[in-house]
C-alpha cells in the first residue's frame, strides 16, 4: 500500500495507507555519475531493525544528555539532538568541524590530556571543559568518556553543568 513520510532527517515517521504510524530510518548518499549529482536513499521500517536497536535509537534521540561518538583524530561521527539544543549550532556544523574548535582556550590543554588518556585505553569518569555556543557564550560540560580502541572511537556523554557553576560562584 501507500506510505506517506512525515518529517525530515534520518529518523522519520511514516503513515501507512491504513492510517497506522510507524518509525522509519532514512539512509541516503550523494552520488555523482557523468557529472550529474543524484541522491540514492533507502527507507527502512524500523520495526524490521529489531526492538533493541529501535529503542536504543529512540533513547539516543530523546535524552537531554549530550551523547557523542568521536574519532581519535578529533571529529564527531555521531551526535544526538541535545547538542543542537544545548549549543545552538546546526548539526552539520558540529559534525564538520574538529571538536577542539568548540573548546574554550583555557580548557584545550586539559581536554588534550584527557584525549591522550583515552588513546591509551583508559576510561575517563569525570572531567569538565567549556564549549562555545552559537550565541558566543560558553557552556560548562561535565564528561564521561570510554575509548573503543579496536574501533578507533571514543564514546562520550556530557551534562551541561553551567547553572551549577553559576550558583556555586554566587555562593
Amino acid at each position: 500500500g501507500e506510505v506517506e513520510i512525515i518529517g525530515s532527517g534520518r529518523h522519520l515517521r511514516a503513515r501507512h495507507a491504513d492510517g497506522s504510524v510507524f518509525g522509519v530510518r532514512l539512509t541516503a548518499d550523494r552520488l555523482t555519475v557523468d557529472g550529474q549529482t543524484m541522491f540514492v536513499g533507502i527507507v527502512m521500517d524500523r520495526r524490521q531493525l529489531g526492538d533493541s536497536r529501535y529503542w536504543l535509537d529512540e533513547f539516543f534521540n530523546l535524552t537531554l544528555e549530550l551523547l557523542a561518538v568521536a574519532t581519535f583524530d578529533g571529529m564527531f561521527i555521531r551526535l544526538n539532538p541535545a547538542w543542537q539544543t544545548t549549543l545552538g549550532y546546526p548539526m552539520s556544523e558540529l559534525m564538520s568541524r574538529p571538536y577542539m574548535d568548540f573548546v574554550h582556550p583555557d580548557y584545550k590543554a586539559s581536554t588534550e590530556a584527557v584525549m591522550e588518556q583515552l588513546a591509551k585505553g583508559n576510561q575517563v569518569v569525570s572531567f569538565e571543559n567549556q564549549y562555545l555556543a552559537a550565541d558566543g557564550s560558553y557552556r560548562m560540560l561535565e564528561w564521561t568518556a570510554k575509548p573503543l580502541l579496536e574501533r578507533g572511537i571514543v564514546m562520550a556523554s556530557a551534562h551541561d553543568v553551567t547553572r551549577r557553576h553559576i550558583v556555586e560562584a554566587q555562593l
